[in-house]
Order: C-alpha cells, then structure tokens, then sequence
C-alpha cells in the first residue's frame, strides 16, 4: 500500500514546478487563496425529446 494517495501533478496547479492539475493555492499577504476547476462531461440529450 503507497504511503499516501496524493498525486500533486493532477491536483495542484503550479506551472513554474511542471504542476497542471485543478487546484491552485496561492499566499497572498494575510491569507492562503486555494482555487479550483473542473471540466465535466459533454451532456446527452435525451432521444425522447
């Protein structure tokens, strides 16, 4: 069993460290900013319409 299930290239978003993954966080001064994305899925159309 692996120590941990963190995959820190799919999760964070840090391009300068070759991180693409939805999450970013950013330090601003007083507060740490945690962001993210999500793309779904194309939506099917019903055929009964």
């Amino acid at each position: 069993m692996p120590k941990s299930q963190w995959h820190l290239p799919g999760f964070l978003w840090f391009p300068a460290a070759d991180l693409y993954g939805i999450q970013r966080v950013e330090d601003l001064d007083h507060v740490l900013d945690l962001c993210g994305a999500g793309v779904s899925g194309m939506m099917r159309r019903s055929e009964s319409c």
